[in-house]
């Protein structure tokens, strides 16, 4: 109906412009909690293993199963099998622990993939957060430290904080005034130089750490700067009308992108693959600001691919294969 339309009107880039049932059908989460999908059955007995790591871009928010970029990898490619290690809210730091905890649980891949960059801008902009804490930690300890139980109360809000963002939006459509609420943090990378190179800095180091964990176990480390909407030239049209590009965001990542393609330019990064304007024209990959559809996702995808393919003809890969 015309009133769920509007009321909703801020979701409706998840629930209406984006077939619905593309985002229900399902999500599929194994026992060691990572996200799978049906491996292709034509894949080779020797199919590499490409291991993916990275955030909730990477896991596959707004996609089934079948459209996250490691599944899409692995349908088009049989010499491949790809493996989804990445987990929603995850940086660059976090992917270390998770690629660790892959080897050390027995796991050894041919290719590792980290897909970064709009987290790490995210969180690690902001002042309050260092580059070794987990984005909510602060806020919980400065919580847990006080014995008034009204402050400890903040935990909880922090845990419910998508349902309380709901409420607020919905309050604002029925015309419920609301007390304005100002973060106890700022943001440092579009007013201070300095910061937003330190945050680029901490991914391209955090980048060669895993390369060379990688490499322990004869593994080919690509680090890729993921793509967003507030750069480079995507269509954007129908984000900017409903909202959904936050503009002080795009410079916080645009100044910390900058400065990996610095970096890139003055270093020898031949593992380093730049997608941030790999969804530029006119067809419709983002749903917000830093989430792909399944089109988009599969672009992605073959992008690394051809990367890969870039890589082994310059004989730019391990000298000797991981093995079982």
């Amino acid at each position: 109906p015309m009133w769920f339309s509007s009321f909703f009107s801020d979701f409706s880039y998840i629930f209406i412009k984006f077939n619905a049932s593309e985002h229900s059908k399902t999500t599929t989460i194994n026992e060691n909690g990572y996200r799978v999908h049906k491996p292709n059955p034509q894949n080779s007995k020797s199919a590499q293993r490409v291991a993916f790591f990275g955030g909730s871009s990477a896991w596959g928010t707004g996609v089934t199963d079948e459209n996250t970029i490691p599944a899409l990898f692995d349908k088009h490619h049989t010499q491949y099998s790809t493996f989804n290690f990445a987990e929603t809210g995850f940086t660059s730091r976090n992917n270390i622990a998770a690629l660790i905890n892959a080897i050390s649980s027995g796991f050894k891949p041919h290719w590792v993939v980290f897909y970064d960059g709009v987290n790490d801008s995210l969180y690690y902009c902001k002042s309050h957060i260092g580059f070794e804490q987990h984005w909510w930690e602060s806020d919980i300890a400065d919580a847990m430290a006080h014995k008034d139980p009204k402050r400890k109360s903040q935990v909880l809000e922090l845990l419910t904080q998508p349902t309380v963002t709901f409420m607020e939006k919905a309050s604002r459509k029925l015309g419920i005034n609301q007390e304005e609420k100002k973060p106890s943090f700022h943001f440092l990378c579009s007013e201070d130089d300095k910061h937003a190179k330190a945050v680029a800095d901490n991914l391209l180091q955090n980048w060669k750490i895993a390369k060379a964990i990688s490499e322990t176990v004869g593994a080919q480390f690509i680090g890729a700067l993921q793509p967003h909407a507030a750069i480079g030239a995507p269509n954007d049209a129908y984000l900017i009308e409903n909202k959904l590009i936050p503009e002080a965001q795009g410079v916080r990542s645009n100044r910390v992108y900058e400065e990996i393609k610095e970096y890139q330019a003055q270093e020898d990064l031949p593992w380093l693959l730049d997608l941030s304007s790999s969804l530029d024209g006119s067809e419709i990959y983002f749903f917000d600001w830093c989430h792909l559809n399944a089109k988009g996702n599969s672009l992605i995808a073959k992008n690394i691919y051809a990367f890969m393919q870039q890589l082994e003809t310059q004989n730019i890969v391990p000298s000797e294969p991981a093995s079982e």
